[in-house]
């Protein structure tokens, strides 16, 4: 993705009836679907203690994507939805990976975790997480 997000010329993608994009080539679709899934796993747009709803960088994220694809406002909800499945998608496998399949913060460090990345998950968590594995009072 450094040839996506070092790029300044904008390669152009082109939207079929129901604003999915098709072309201009498969390589070019399925560059496109990598790039947003980037944007998902990127904390300065989708930091994993906020959810999708309360994040306020949505434009920054459509402003991003003009600026390395042509694309008209038309793909705007298609690309945030894939990155809102995207984003989803990501949080559900840090938190199995990385937080429920520990159950308290001395076995994540030993594990090597970050404690800044179980701090953020404790924030983020701590409603959702059931009662019995619950780290914060």
């Amino acid at each position: 993705m450094k040839a996506v997000h070092g790029r300044t010329d904008r390669q152009l993608i082109v939207l079929n009836e129901l604003n999915h994009p098709i072309g201009p080539t498969k390589s070019v679709v399925t560059e496109f679907f990598s790039f947003l899934g980037t944007l998902a796993r990127n904390g300065i747009f989708c930091p994993v203690n906020i959810s999708w709803t309360n994040l306020k960088t949505h434009d920054d994220m459509w402003s991003y994507i003009q600026e390395k694809y042509d694309i008209t406002n038309n793909g705007k909800d298609w690309s945030m939805r894939s990155i809102d499945v995207a984003f989803r998608g990501y949080k559900f496998r840090l938190k199995k990976n990385h937080f429920y399949a520990y159950t308290n913060d001395e076995i994540r460090r030993a594990k090597g975790l970050p404690l800044f990345q179980n701090l953020y998950l404790r924030i983020s968590l701590s409603i959702e997480i059931p009662k019995k594995l619950r780290i914060l009072p």
